[in-house]
């Protein structure tokens, strides 16, 4: 049996509003008194509706206007995202505050700063074409960005409510968007080393004939050294382009005359390390539903590492590590931690055969108190339970071997 709103009265309550002003109190008030579970087709035929809009593109190009508010400050920006199937992709953002370039194609990441005239590289995670194809997926799934939108429909558990406020139109260079708007109530906290971030809420304008993502504003706060700071970023698609007709040779970065390259490992683009600092003393559930102290293992060189089994660089590195561990490559404990429900972790470790220690951060507390905003991030931590290195983002097996040998050569 199907709910009482999907995307066809979606779009009659938008017919039925636009451009009749004194309608849309009726049609929001209707909204409102929708169960949020009633709403779960029209979130699911507007996702259905995006994946086939989506479906045929081999390239695309997205280019917005940010504005962000800092406790009154307004700061505009510029952002372009160009990206070509299977694994390229050119992000471009541009603000007074900072100008950053970031560019991957099948075998680099390049890191621009054109204001400190630098750049660096650093290898591209290695996959397959099929695992290439599903980063193109994920990409196109963050043009729709319906996270917060399917995270509202997973009750009882939800941390988010969602429901749908009205309708608008935004104009692109493609031409007018008819739009949806959802309201989403998140009120999370983030806290690192530095403070507590806690994201109030945030909206999102969804276009009813693609399903694509126009328009998000989301509001937050920030709390950073003792000092209250306020947050309001606004981003709005001035264009959208499909098959934007990009080839690879559009994806080769060639630095302007008086840039120095500088490579840099993934741990400098950790911010608030934990690096030099004791390891957090904190209690995670093993695959049995014993309780295991990470205190306890002092004494031992130890590799922690946070994934997830949707994350294609997850699974990568814990690969290779799988098969440093088997070869007696890599010889140090590994604790592999996630957030994910047991039952789902589990599989994926028999199906693997993940030699790890599987660890489960049901309440996200370890997580939190490590500081982990990305996934994978993986410490290393000596036998004092100080936390040496720190990295976010694929790590390869090399990398571990010599930090590993270097801590036992002190």
């Amino acid at each position: 049996m199907r709910h009482i709103i999907s995307i066809d009265h979606l779009e009659w309550g938008y017919s039925m509003i636009h451009p009749h002003p004194f309608r849309a109190s009726l049609m929001i008030a209707l909204l409102a008194l929708t169960p949020a579970s009633c709403l779960a087709d029209a979130y699911t035929d507007l996702a259905a509706k995006a994946y086939a809009t989506l479906a045929q593109a081999n390239s695309i190009r997205v280019e917005s206007s940010v504005t962000m508010d800092v406790s009154g400050l307004k700061v505009p920006a510029h952002m372009v995202i160009e990206a070509l199937a299977p694994g390229y992709v050119w992000q471009k953002f541009d603000s007074p505050l900072m100008k950053l370039e970031i560019v991957v194609d099948d075998s680099t990441t390049t890191t621009v700063y054109p204001v400190q005239k630098k750049y660096s590289y650093a290898h591209a995670i290695p996959s397959s074409e099929e695992e290439d194809q599903g980063n193109f997926a994920g990409l196109r799934q963050s043009v729709v960005s319906y996270g917060a939108l399917l995270a509202s429909l997973s009750p009882p558990e939800a941390r988010f409510k969602t429901e749908c406020t009205g309708f608008d139109t935004l104009s692109t260079v493609q031409g007018d968007q008819a739009c949806v708007i959802f309201a989403v109530a998140m009120d999370t906290t983030i806290t690192t080393k530095a403070g507590s971030a806690r994201v109030k809420d945030s909206m999102l304008w969804i276009g009813l004939n693609d399903g694509l993502l126009y328009k998000h504003r989301i509001r937050a706060s920030q709390q950073t050294n003792g000092v209250d700071v306020s947050l309001e970023m606004e981003t709005v698609v001035g264009s959208l382009i499909l098959d934007a007709g990009l080839t690879p040779a559009d994806f080769v970065y060639v630095p302007p005359d008086g840039f120095v390259r500088e490579d840099v490992a993934s741990k400098v683009l950790v911010e608030n390390s934990l690096e030099g600092k004791p390891a957090p003393h904190t209690v995670l559930t093993a695959m049995d539903g014993s309780s295991v102290r990470l205190a306890d293992r002092h004494g031992e060189i130890l590799i922690v590492d946070f994934w997830a089994t949707w994350c294609a660089p997850c699974r990568k590195e814990l690969a290779e590590m799988k098969e440093a561990l088997d070869g007696g490559v890599l010889d140090v404990p590994v604790l592999i931690v996630s957030t994910e429900q047991r039952d789902v972790v589990a599989a994926y470790v028999k199906e693997q055969s993940l030699p790890m220690q599987s660890l489960i951060d049901g309440d996200r507390s370890t997580a939190t108190a490590f500081g982990v905003t990305h996934w994978p991030t993986l410490f290393v931590i000596d036998g004092d339970g100080t936390i040496r290195e720190h990295f976010v983002g694929y790590t390869p097996v090399s990398t571990l071997v010599e930090v590993i040998r270097a801590l036992r050569s002190e």
